[in-house]
């Protein structure tokens, strides 16, 4: 059997204002994006177990409970400035997460659980990839745009994520 998992993640970043006035936009980016980086904690860990069917399902358990906590705290958050773009684009890549980690990622270890999976199997774990990353590049993109014109309306600088290389490894 087979060490299996993909996943695009969308390209994540933490913002850092340079003026104590900015402090609240940096605060709201940052609440979203470190809600974001426990479910790719989850992911990730997920992601690292090779041949232990029981382990990989209770790393994506988890990650199906922090996405139900993170929609809860981030949808919870107050629009800022007016404006919920990067929130409710964050809320649905979330759901997202939860629905592949509740039915996509929940197929893949059956699969990967077979005895003897057959080729049939593992195209369709190749159509699961498929179907993943193209139900993902709209939300991805929707955050990422979100994202941009929140921290160019505020004037903050975006800075690389601690999980953007573990990610792009996948």
């Amino acid at each position: 059997m087979k060490r299996f998992f993909f996943l695009l993640i969308p390209t994540i970043f933490f913002a850092c204002g340079s003026k104590s006035s900015q402090m609240s936009a940096v605060d709201y980016n940052d609440a979203i994006i470190n809600e974001q980086n426990k479910i790719i904690e989850h992911i990730l860990a997920m992601s690292n177990v090779t041949y232990d069917i029981a382990e990989s399902d209770q790393h994506r358990l988890k990650i199906i409970e922090q996405c139900d906590s993170s929609i809860a705290i981030v949808g919870a958050m107050e629009p800022f400035d007016g404006n919920s773009d990067l929130r409710d684009a964050a809320v649905n890549l979330f759901k997202f997460y939860k629905d592949i980690a509740s039915t996509d990622f929940k197929r893949i270890l059956e699969i990967l659980d077979m005895d003897e999976p057959t080729d049939a199997d593992y195209e369709e774990l190749d159509q699961i990839d498929a179907k993943i990353a193209e139900r993902e590049l709209p939300l991805d993109a929707a955050f990422q745009n979100a994202q941009k014109a929140f921290s160019e309306k505020h004037n903050l600088q975006l800075l690389k994520n601690e999980y953007k290389d573990a990610i792009d490894g996948m």
